[in-house]
């Protein structure tokens, strides 16, 4: 199901029609017949009329005066039978209704054997359909005037239409228009191929085009009822097409086609515009919901003729102009040979683009969305806040293409390729690509924060392009920004999300596996080098298994590690932008990635030249280790210098926010350690760092008066004692295959400030045990790996408080957590309180919260 935006307001477009222009268009009839010339001003018999069969009680011919041909109507609804309908270019033929309403309506069966044309001008003040399975043309000149119109490419049964019941129309001839087509309410064509190279109009009402092979509907009312009204109807469209090549101007349009195209002008008035492109599909409401289901299809026929065909065809092709104002525009395909969406970039003249508050673009699981152009959901009115753009597909490939969600007061919200860390309802595609010359933007303008921009693959995202979330100029903090690839990912640009007069917002990176490092390996060659078969005119979708099979997997360790620049992380972290790496991976097959990250090259920042006050955060969360390579330090200035930045650390080895609540229990859920082998200066920021084991083997942790926060063992996400709940039917667990849990400091922690007027950060190092409860037997049977906690270096709080503990008992979660703590080191708090705790678990007595065994001999402590 799927919800658009409305509105009463309308967007400022100079495309848009003008209530003066449908007045103008209305009064056109009139002012093409005064200027006929005289000499044709008598103009021609309309001859077929005069071999019609209709119900003499209810309808009259006169057609005695030559390019005048009316049929006074007294019914509701009634059928003309034709033997041929080829009207002249200088005939005027009027279905006069006498009590016109809603219902009054005509149907036109039409049983030559050659297609229709009409050359002069069709009016009415009520419904008028034409039907003739040869199909039916407009001609250009020709000019339609009417309440409804419907042209139909097949043959409508008479009992069907008269009775209501349902109905089933082959559609096995043509619809084209290259006249003018007007209707006070609503038009409808419905052919094999539907063309329109002229005008459609309706002024207030709606236009549904379908191109197919056949219709099913619960009666006529099921096709020709308002926009919003209940539809149900399922049409086989497979090899059926539309092309709209001219304009088409409605509150509401819907094109329903095996394929479409598009190159003209489709505007809707702050209504909804939907393509869909697909072998079936069911409609049961157009909009608010909208419900299509879009199976599979034959290929063989669509293959056939592609073949033959040098340049690729997509199911929608838009290289026209696509506007809904506030409202919505729906693309969605389905194509077996995995061509779903295009849009081309269109022209100096008139370039492709998508305008609309609310924009959906979505290919099946198995196709390709391939986008150039400009895709607008911005809102610059007074109080705009940017719309809504979803992108979805297998693969999604950007190529010079400008997408953009911003608003005056606010930026709106950008999915290609799925919601953030790939959770909710959106599809998730396999490959996103974004090529150099391609802008994603979701700003607030003026004032206000930035949106959200996400961009996010199960298999590749690569993006060169630029993003940007950025807050208002006048205020407003910066918004969001993801980009992801859980198995390959590269980036070659910083996302922008600052706030020029705010705080900056949030940059987000989600692969199972990442290392930070500045000098890529031989492998990235590989990975540009399937990037570029990819977008290779000569790609075929279809063959594509979403295995980078150019990537080595025969490196040991599976395929190669993703990368991102430090020069990236330390742009945007200098910009006031907070960076997020996590290795989340919910719902995944991870295969051999272990969701380690690794920093291999130094994060140096000049604080001398941030704004002062600037505060972020660099946060690593990692569902297994985190590595800080020797010589990788994370600086926010030069060591022992104040920073304008404030810089806060906070790695998370094993993080339980990794963890799904319903994950069965798994050894790993005991591993993962942060290992530091660099020093981390954070200019008053706080170094946070937690892990089932947490090591600092070497180099210095430089706050200037912010806290460290260590802790190790079993907890969660903020850091308290926790249990690991194993159930019966799980993994074994004996201790055996687990280390010890360990929080051992061999280098510096420095927490003094750098004014000596300021008191030091407080340090707290608390080494939890990893506890484990059973749920078979005795729910409170718990397993305990005791910690350790190892002060080889030197800590100086500079006056601030240090807490050391071996174990830590946090009464809310019931967890119990052993340890011991051992001193061969020094602690220089300079008059701030020191506190050193083991907890200790009798394993032969009764804690009051839980018996207690241990897997490890408690001497061992």
């Amino acid at each position: 199901m799927f919800y658009s935006a409305s509105s009463t307001s309308s967007r400022a477009h100079e495309e848009r029609y003008s209530r003066l222009d449908r007045v103008i268009a209305r009064l056109l009839v009139a002012v093409l017949l005064l200027l006929t010339p005289v000499s044709a001003w008598a103009g021609d018999e309309f001859q077929d009329a005069n071999n019609t069969t209709f119900d003499n009680n209810v309808v009259s011919l006169d057609n005695t005066m030559a390019g005048e041909t009316t049929f006074a109507i007294d019914a509701n609804r009634t059928v003309i039978e034709w033997n041929d309908f080829q009207q002249p270019a200088n005939n005027t033929l009027d279905f006069h209704f006498s009590d016109p309403n809603t219902n009054s309506t005509v149907l036109n069966r039409i049983g030559s054997t050659q297609a229709s044309n009409v050359f002069g001008t069709l009016i009415s003040n009520g419904t008028v359909i034409l039907a003739n399975p040869f199909g039916v043309f407009i001609r250009e000149g020709a000019i339609i005037s009417v309440d409804n119109f419907v042209a139909v490419g097949g043959n409508l049964s008479r009992r069907a239409f008269l009775d209501s019941e349902l109905m089933v129309t082959n559609l096995t001839g043509p619809v084209w228009n290259g006249g003018l087509i007007l209707a006070e309410r609503n038009i409808g064509l419905f052919g094999r191929i539907v063309t329109n190279e002229g005008r459609i109009e309706s002024a207030t009402g709606s236009v549904l085009a379908i191109g197919g092979e056949s219709l099913i509907a619960n009666d006529w009312d099921a096709l020709t009822a308002d926009f919003l009204g209940p539809k149900r109807f399922f049409g086989i469209l497979g090899n059926g097409r539309i092309e709209n090549n001219g304009s088409i101007h409605a509150r509401n349009a819907a094109l329903l086609g095996g394929s479409i195209l598009n190159t003209g002008d489709i505007v809707v008035d702050d209504g909804t515009l939907l393509m869909v492109a697909a072998d079936s599909v069911w409609v049961s409401e157009f909009d608010n919901p909208v419900l299509f289901n879009i199976p599979f299809y034959n290929p063989s026929v669509r293959a056939a003729a592609r073949a033959e065909n040098d340049e690729v065809q997509f199911a929608i092709e838009n290289h026209g102009h696509l506007d809904a104002g506030l409202g919505h525009v729906r693309l969605a395909a389905s194509d077996p040979l995995g061509f779903a969406i295009r849009q081309g970039t269109g022209s100096v003249e008139a370039p492709a683009m998508i305008v609309a508050q609310k924009i959906t673009l979505e290919a099946d699981d198995e196709s390709l969305v391939r986008l150039s152009g400009e895709i607008d959901a911005d809102d610059l009115s007074d109080n705009g806040v940017g719309g809504t753009i979803d992108i979805t597909g297998k693969m999604l490939i950007l190529e010079g293409a400008n997408i953009h969600a911003s608003g005056t007061e606010g930026g709106g919200t950008i999915h290609v390729g799925g919601e953030q860390q790939g959770s909710g309802e959106l599809q998730r595609a396999r490959l996103v690509l974004i090529d150099a010359d391609s802008e994603i933007r979701a700003d607030a303008i003026r004032a206000g924060d930035g949106g959200e921009v996400i961009v996010f693959a199960e298999d590749l995202t690569s993006v060169d392009g630029k993003l940007s979330a950025r807050g208002g100029d006048e205020g407003g903090n910066g918004g969001f920004v993801e980009t992801s690839g859980l198995r390959n990912f590269r980036i070659s640009q910083t996302p922008d999300v600052t706030g020029p007069e705010g705080q900056g917002g949030e940059w987000l990176i989600d692969p199972f596996n990442i290392t930070i490092d500045d000098s890529l390996p031989g492998a990235d060659t590989n990975l540009n080098n399937a990037i570029f078969a990819i977008l290779s005119p000569s790609f075929d979708p279809a063959s594509f298994d979403g295995i980078l099979r150019s990537v080595d997997e025969s490196v040991a360790g599976g395929p190669s590690t993703n990368f991102v620049s430090a020069d990236l992380i330390e742009n945007a972290l200098s910009a006031g932008t907070s960076v997020t790496l996590s290795t989340q991976a919910f719902g995944f097959d991870t295969g051999v990635d272990d969701g380690d990250i690794t920093i291999a090259a130094e994060i140096a920042i000049d604080g001398n030249n941030v704004i002062a006050g600037t505060i972020v955060r660099l946060r690593l969360l990692a569902a297994g280790d985190i590595l800080v390579e020797s010589g990788s330090n994370i600086m926010s200035a030069v060591m022992g210098t104040p920073s304008n930045l404030n810089l806060t650390v906070e790695l998370r080895a094993n993080d339980a926010g990794q963890v799904e609540s319903d994950e069965t229990f798994s050894i790993d859920a005991l591993k993962g350690q942060v290992v530091i082998d660099a020093n981390i200066q954070t200019g008053g920021g706080d170094v946070i760092l937690t892990g089932s084991s947490v090591f600092q083997n070497s180099g210095t942790i430089d706050t200037d008066g912010g806290r460290v926060d260590i802790r190790t063992g079993s907890i969660d996400q903020f850091g308290n004692a926790a249990l690991v709940t194993r159930g019966t039917l799980d993994d074994e667990f004996d201790g055996t295959d687990v280390d010890l849990p360990i929080l051992q400091l061999s280098g510096q922690i420095d927490t003094s400030a750098t004014d000596p007027a300021d008191t030091g950060g407080n340090v707290t190092l608390i080494a939890n045990s990893l506890n484990v409860r059973t749920q078979s037997g005795d729910p409170r049977d718990e397993a305990v790996i005791a910690g350790q906690l190892n002060l080889i270096g030197t800590i100086n709080s500079g006056g601030g408080d240090v807490a050391l503990s071996g174990g830590f008992q946090f009464a809310a979660s019931g967890a119990n957590s052993a340890g011991s703590v051992a001193i061969t080191g020094n602690i220089l708090s300079a008059g701030g309180d020191v506190t050193i705790t083991a907890n200790h678990i009798d394993p032969n007595g009764e804690t009051g919260s839980a018996n207690v065994s241990f897997v490890d001999d408690p001497d061992r402590q």
